[in-house]
């Protein structure tokens, strides 16, 4: 079986998949500026496509893949096209009809509920107009995490904790009345009953600040791409990439 790595309408790279293992894969040459950070060769866009599903370390995962019927994240990653509300990349069977404006996940709605349990979004009825696809299953981290869609219809990730307290969640608020006191722009985070293993608790929720015209790029992904000289910071190495990108951000991080 051969698939398309996509970004947007463009073909990235195509590889083959056996037992759920990536047998073969070559990049697509004229697409080079669409490759992701840190992508330089064949075996590294093989280990971005691998490290995109969750970690196994995930609390919760090996009950949803349970429920789900399936035998790895990366098999969860791939049933829903590798799709993503950080980034927009995608991943379709070669013989896919699946177009960007079909399938994105911004502009197409997906089903979702109030719960950090894929396995509850699986067992809903299809719903007339909802992709069935869940960009729940690229989202990274061991924290217990899932995409929304509340009832203004925006996307909102939502974040459980660690144990039976809801420290993670509550830091997270106090992180942000701390934020308004200074003059640098940032994320607003807020808290949010949703269920976790049946059971009721305190999250925190943020609305997604990407959108179908703009991607997420972590600083760190720029400063692990490009080798740091040894006399300069990775703070400055940062800072200067971004600058021959066109983008002045030193007053903002200074």
């Amino acid at each position: 079986m051969y698939y398309f790595v996509m970004h947007e309408d463009t073909r990235v790279a195509i590889f083959s998949l056996l037992d759920s293992r990536i047998r073969k894969l070559k990049l697509n040459p004229n697409a080079e500026r669409l490759y992701p950070l840190n992508v330089k060769s064949d075996a590294d866009m093989i280990n971005w496509i691998e490290d995109r599903g969750i970690p196994v370390t995930r609390h919760g995962i090996k009950a949803d893949m349970r429920m789900m019927n399936v035998e790895s994240t990366f098999e969860l990653m791939l049933e829903n096209s590798g799709l993503s509300l950080t980034d927009h990349y995608w991943i379709c069977k070669a013989d896919s009809n699946d177009t960007w404006a079909s399938i994105n996940l911004y502009q197409n709605n997906f089903r979702s509920t109030l719960s950090l349990d894929l396995r509850d979004d699986k067992m809903c009825s299809n719903i007339a107009g909802k992709n069935n696809f869940n960009p729940s299953t690229s989202l990274k981290g061991d924290l217990k995490k899932k995409w929304i869609i509340d009832e203004h219809g925006t996307r909102v990730l939502v974040k459980g904790n660690y144990n039976s307290t809801c420290r993670q969640s509550i830091a997270e608020v106090f992180a942000l009345i701390h934020k308004r006191q200074g003059k640098f722009l940032y994320t607003p985070y807020g808290l949010i009953r949703i269920t976790s293993d049946g059971n009721e608790i305190i999250g925190c929720r943020c609305d997604n600040f990407t959108s179908i015209g703009t991607e997420f790029i972590p600083a760190y992904g720029i400063t692990s791409s490009y080798k740091t000289p040894q006399d300069m910071s990775e703070f400055e190495a940062y800072v200067r990439f971004c600058y021959a990108q066109g983008i002045d951000i030193r007053n903002f991080m200074e």
